[in-house]
């Protein structure tokens, strides 16, 4: 292990092959000096256990391993990048249409707007509530919105459904907001921008519809499956214009025999159509449709996926239950995601895995780790190059989005050499804003900091941009 040459950061290197990178900060309490440690990065890449790590010229970080090769590494770019400003478990993340960058929401009521390639954010937002509850972006007509439902805790019968403007990633502007006496919970957008459908705590799904990017009116409330005493689970549109909605619930009192799988409804009447699917199959945790593939798929609390062929009839949607089910995660499913270009599914669960699937076949591909808590959310970027991961907390140690990057994405060296300083320089302006210190005093260590030319230069500039609300 070695420190780098100011004693402030750590590098060490382990049997479980891995480089971690440690952060000591001393902060003055009022009576004593405190030093604080945290991990704030690793490194991934030999395939043996780690036999030495050295600070090379320049930053550099070079490690060897028994499998007799060194690798030389820039230490402020993580092999998965985490993104961090959330100071509870991120509930959900979706791409916005340009890939370059993504929202967040958070348990703590934030949204945050991250700059994908430097992975810093670019914009916040407090809501008024206590949480997020599920987030979507939709790009219709050149027109970029945010949509979100919003939870306002447990002891509460609150809720909202808001919209913002997003053609600017830097400068969200609120279009609208809906107000309900409940809890709010799952979303769906239809991929026109149209229609939206929040469900709730109470088993009811709020219809709303949407215009130019702003709430026009409330359509119409339903009960998701028709039984009283569950939450809504799963919320999916099966056309591109919003008229048919699939809908999911769980029991809330812990009796999966209550639970009868999912129900499709028409928008416009406000009636169910056609019989109960998958009550056989076991309570539905999560639901996702591909309005082009024609195919929905079911991920069920035990941890299984379940698909269905789309047959459009006359009269509406038939569904047809194909004979593969993927198997492969231990626990509930919380978030199914098609590639947008490749035939892939991503799947994401509570036991902390992510599952990436061929669905020519409709087998498992790769399983990737990392989390250390239940996974809430998952997306990828329009190009396919980038999926994103949103975390629970757990003890402290997690309140991120991760985002994982294919090697065929290509990144130059240039462009790394940015990230690594433009991280390095959030870090900073982040420990300066933790101690709340004053704008000038924060410029003035920047200023006079051992830093190099471009970490002052994004530290400054982050300065500059408002505080984000906490």
């Amino acid at each position: 292990m070695c420190f780098d040459e100011n004693g402030r950061r750590l590098f060490s290197g382990g049997l479980d092959r891995t480089l971690r990178i440690w952060d000591f900060e001393s902060v003055e309490d009022l009576s004593s000096q405190r030093t604080h440690r945290r991990q704030i990065g690793v490194l991934r890449g030999h395939g043996r256990p780690l036999t030495t790590v050295t600070l090379g010229a320049d930053g550099q970080l070079i490690s060897g391993a028994e499998d007799g090769t060194a690798k030389i590494w820039l230490p402020d770019i993580e092999d998965i990048p985490q993104l961090r400003g959330h100071t509870s478990s991120v509930v959900a993340a979706d791409f916005l249409h340009d890939g370059r960058h993504l929202v967040s929401g958070g348990g703590d009521g934030r949204i945050i707007v991250w700059d994908t390639e430097l992975c810093i954010p670019v914009a916040g937002l407090k809501v008024d509530d206590k949480s997020i509850g599920r987030l979507a972006c939709r790009e219709s007509g050149g027109r970029t919105v945010v949509v979100a439902t919003t939870d306002n805790g447990r002891q509460s019968t609150c809720g909202h459904v808001l919209v913002w403007d997003l053609d600017q990633p830097s400068q969200p502007v609120e279009k609208g907001r809906q107000a309900y006496q409940r809890r709010l919970q799952a979303l769906a957008v239809s991929e026109s921008i149209e229609r939206l459908a929040a469900g709730g705590w109470d088993g009811e799904v709020q219809i709303l519809r949407l215009s130019e990017g702003c709430i026009l009116s409330h359509l119409r409330e339903i009960p998701a499956v028709g039984s009283v005493g569950q939450v809504v689970t799963g919320l999916a549109f099966l056309d591109r214009r919003g008229y048919w909605l699939a809908t999911a619930c769980a029991s809330d009192s812990h009796r999966p025999e209550r639970d009868r799988g999912f129900r499709i409804w028409n928008t416009d009447t406000g009636e169910p159509f056609g019989p109960d699917y998958g009550a056989e199959l076991g309570t539905v945790a999560s639901l996702l449709a591909d309005p082009d593939k024609g195919l929905l798929l079911a991920g069920l609390l035990n941890g299984d996926i379940a698909l269905w062929r789309i047959h459009w009839e006359s009269e509406g949607p038939r569904l047809e239950l194909r004979r593969e089910k993927l198997i492969g995660h231990t626990d509930r499913i919380t978030k199914l995601a098609f590639h947008p270009r490749e035939p892939r599914l991503a799947s994401g669960s509570w036991d902390g895995t992510i599952r990436i699937w061929d669905t020519k076949e409709w087998v498992q591909a790769v399983t990737l780790h990392g989390h250390f808590a239940v996974l809430n959310d998952l997306s990828f970027d329009s190009n396919g190059t980038r999926l994103v991961s949103a975390s629970a907390g757990s003890y402290g140690v997690e309140n991120t989005a991760w985002l994982w990057e294919s090697w065929e994405s290509g990144m130059p060296h240039e462009v790394r050499q940015r990230r690594a300083a433009a991280t390095r320089a959030y870090a900073e302006v982040r420990a300066l804003r933790r101690a709340e210190l004053p704008l000038d005093e924060m410029r003035r260590r920047i200023q006079e900091g051992e830093l190099s030319a471009d970490v002052r230069r994004y530290a400054l500039e982050l300065l500059q941009r408002p505080t984000p609300p906490r």
